[in-house]
């Protein structure tokens, strides 16, 4: 992760939160046909996806971990 520029504190960060907010059990549900509110579908949005000024788990990942 250090080589291609990623900064692990801002990796654990981000996994901390996933965390607390407990995304896999939510996105269990939703991947597994369950009903969701739209503020549960938002948060998950938010944190795997996220936006340019905070990028979620997948976006992070995208920028900052090269291939090996």
């Amino acid at each position: 992760m250090r080589q291609s520029g990623g900064n692990p504190h801002e990796f654990e960060q981000i996994i901390q939160h996933m965390l607390d907010e407990n995304i896999k059990d939510k996105r269990n549900l939703l991947a597994h046909g369950g009903a969701v509110t739209a503020e549960i579908a938002s948060s998950l949005r938010d944190s795997i996806i996220g936006d340019l000024n905070k990028p979620g788990v997948l976006c992070w990942l995208a920028i900052y971990v090269e291939p090996s």
